[in-house]
């Protein structure tokens, strides 16, 4: 009995090698496009889009184009894989594919509407002429401005001005409203980066912004120094709004270099610290770099008393940085300025750092009959 079990199991064993070496004989012969994988279809890419959605606000008569680099199928440009939405539902468009230049034209039927955030999708289901397809949907987010005949807040001064100079490491950058803003209730007015940024290439300047309600206006304090000769921006959101809930008409954004001071008033006399000085002291203006002799000053310097006339007198550069000023006649008691215009240029060419403006008072003394002079 065992015998035959023997037999069989060796029966069974090389039927089943037999079967193993038919399949892969049929196998090895099999034509080699049946083991071959399919190649997976190409990509094409959205190149361009007009306009840029970094440029800021758009009309409401804007028309989009969309430039691809390489060939569309043209029967996938359609509203279901191209669509422009408007809180995430699609609004009617009429599309155009230009295939000299593969260019999607996407123009808004009636128009777009004022103060909405529209999104531009194109969707992997659009196709190349040779069945390639995006990698991935690709979206542009745009908001329209304001409709300009309903009060939009307007900005009526701002400092620095745009493509200004200014020689201030720290300097208070603002924007004045023509009227009050209003906020909501649970927002910190001395806390309002989100209405008002700075920023370079290397990105967003750390910075606080508060608001003036006195003066109706966003300044901005850098948290750090301004780095010299660099071209900075400024922009102002939309977010600021006014009391009938209009924002601006689009976002504001201005441009201004800054510079190290290089030249700029050390110290005076008299300065801050001087209340009064006598009827026969002269004036000393001190600065950070040489003076060049040859400089005509009256023409950037100008001292004048109370009734704004300009007093006369000689200048003298002593020490080679400093100016004293010898008026022709002893001062009468009163209230003057100096005030330095901001086109004064050093010996080294370089102009002084801005408009400079000083106020004394001239006290009654043994030279002078009269009442004193009071610092109101």
């Amino acid at each position: 009995m065992s015998e035959y079990i023997k037999k069989m199991i060796f029966t069974a064993s090389c039927s089943f090698l037999a079967l193993v070496c038919l399949a892969s004989s049929f196998i090895a012969a099999a034509p080699a496009y049946a083991i071959e994988k399919r190649p997976s279809p190409g990509y094409f890419s959205l190149i361009k889009v007009t306009p840029s959605p970094q440029n800021g606000q758009i009309r409401s008569d804007t028309i989009f184009r969309a430039e691809f680099d390489s060939a569309l199928d043209a029967s996938t440009v359609n509203e279901r894989f191209v669509c422009l939405t408007l809180n995430g539902r699609p609004i009617k468009t009429e599309l155009k594919y230009l295939k000299n230049s593969n260019t999607v034209i996407i123009k808004p039927s009636g128009g777009l509407s004022y103060d909405k955030i529209y999104s531009l999708v194109f969707k992997t289901g659009i196709r190349g002429y040779d069945d390639e397809r995006l990698k991935c949907a690709v979206m542009y987010q745009y908001s329209t401005t304001a409709d300009p005949g309903r009060g939009a807040v307007k900005i009526i001064s701002q400092f620095p001005l745009p493509g200004a100079e200014i020689y201030d490491p720290r300097p208070t950058i603002f924007v004045q409203f023509d009227r009050p803003l209003t906020f909501n209730h649970n927002e910190n007015t001395e806390d309002l980066t989100e209405y008002i940024s700075l920023f370079n290439n290397d990105g967003l300047v750390p910075s606080r912004v508060r608001y003036n309600r006195i003066l109706k206006r966003l300044e901005l304090f850098p948290a750090i120094e301004l780095k010299s000769g660099v071209l900075y921006s400024a922009a102002v959101s939309r977010k600021a709004r006014g009391a009938n809930n209009k924002g601006l008409f689009e976002t504001y954004v201005w441009q201004f270099r800054a510079y190290k001071p290089v030249f700029y008033l050390t110290s005076s006399y008299p300065s801050a610290a001087d209340k009064f000085i006598g009827s026969y002291d002269r004036i000393m203006l001190t600065f950070s770099e040489p003076l060049d002799s040859r400089t005509d000053f009256e023409e950037f310097i100008r001292i004048c008393d109370p009734q704004g006339g300009i007093i006369n007198g000689r200048y003298m550069v002593y020490n080679v940085k400093s100016l004293i000023f010898m008026p022709d006649f002893a001062f009468y008691p009163g209230k003057y300025q100096i005030k330095i215009s901001d086109q004064l240029k050093s010996f080294n060419a370089n102009r002084i750092n801005g408009v400079v403006t000083i106020n004394f008072s001239v006290a009654t003394d043994d030279y002078n009959v009269g009442e004193k002079i009071r610092d109101n």
